[in-house]
């Protein structure tokens, strides 16, 4: 998901633009978050972990790269209330 919006975002103009720059910036994290509770469980095979290593700088040079700051705030209130709805289900 990370790397169509990450493309798409320069394919496209106006609101579409703006919201697929929220949806990178969105997806980035999210996977990089993802990524970083794969490799905390110490549960990844040889394979998995050499697959997350390669996943884990993909990332990096994802999460570096610049996002304009409303697409960035979209993205923080995207995950924010995806926390606190999950967070109200869960405990």
């Amino acid at each position: 998901m990370a790397g169509f919006w990450r493309r798409h975002r320069h394919a496209v103009t106006g609101r579409e633009s703006a919201r697929a720059h929220a949806d990178f910036a969105h997806w980035r994290r999210s996977t990089a978050d993802a990524a970083g509770a794969l490799a905390d469980s110490g549960r990844l095979t040889t394979e998995g972990k050499r697959f997350l290593a390669a996943t884990d700088r993909t990332l990096r040079a994802w999460l570096a790269e610049p996002v304009p700051a409303p697409a960035e705030e979209a993205a923080d209130a995207a995950a924010r209330t995806h926390w606190e709805r999950w967070h109200a289900r869960h405990g």
